[in-house]
């Protein structure tokens, strides 16, 4: 059994399955969620953006969270079947399936490359409507821009800082064999906000491993020395690859 402990830094809705992906693989998990979601307030401005969605559009949904709250705050809308869907990560793929019977395409790489990638291969659509969060997706949105391609950016949902537990930071701080886990740069922003400097700078030598290459360059450029790439977000994909790793150390 391995003595490996992960930092799990998902969002307070996404750490249960992560942690158990994690634990049934024989690692320890310390929960440190590092982002909270909420709906967004305006709320009559998103009915309507989705209400003029047309068939002629690509329709990316970035995050499962995506899907969640655009059919909470608009229950009634429909997507044509005939519509160009890409869902970001096969958890996304499935939710969205509970509402939308037509085909979804998941990107092999499961980020914003991933979505670039399915849309180079589109021969032609008029616009993107990119479901998200507040913020993010700057490479989706400089691929559309680069491209000369109208992309609307539809927030649905927007990221805070949570609050963390006292007793967190000292089980961090007496934890020897830890990884920490960035599933996206959002994340690790808001851990370097919410940790102590002193316990950030110690981190700094863990091993942090990260969902995409982009994440890598970024916490490489934040002082983590020790980085790897697992190109997926999905939990069950970093814990096997993790659990694979520590078994050949």
């Amino acid at each position: 059994m391995t003595k490996v402990t992960i930092l799990n830094t998902r969002a307070i809705a996404q750490a249960e399955s992560t942690r158990e992906a994690l634990q049934q693989r024989g690692f320890d998990v310390i929960d440190f969620p590092c982002i909270e979601i909420i709906s967004v307030r305006s709320k009559d401005k998103v009915i309507a953006q989705l209400e003029h969605i047309n068939n002629k559009d690509v329709i990316v949904f970035t995050s499962q969270y995506a899907v969640q709250y655009a059919y909470k705050i608009n229950p009634r809308w429909q997507i044509k079947e005939t519509a160009i869907v890409i869902a970001v990560g096969t958890k996304t793929a499935q939710i969205l399936e509970q509402n939308f019977s037509g085909e979804i395409w998941v990107p092999t790489q499961q980020n914003s490359q991933g979505v670039i990638d399915l849309l180079q291969g589109i021969k032609y659509f008029e616009t993107i409507k990119l479901i998200s969060a507040e913020g993010g997706r700057k490479v989706i949105q400089r691929f559309a821009m680069d491209n000369k391609i109208d992309l609307t950016q539809i927030n649905v949902y927007k990221r805070q800082l949570p609050l963390i537990k006292t007793e967190l930071f000292q089980q961090i701080e007496q934890t020897d064999n830890l990884y920490i886990l960035a599933t996206s740069v959002s994340t690790i922003n808001n851990l370097k906000a919410l940790l102590p400097q002193k316990l950030w700078d110690k981190i700094l030598s863990k091993k942090i491993i990260c969902a995409s290459a982009r994440i890598e360059t970024v916490v490489s450029g934040m002082g983590f020395k020790i980085t790897e790439n697992m190109d997926t977000a999905n939990p069950e994909a970093i814990a096997e690859k993790l659990n694979i790793q520590e078994k050949q150390s």
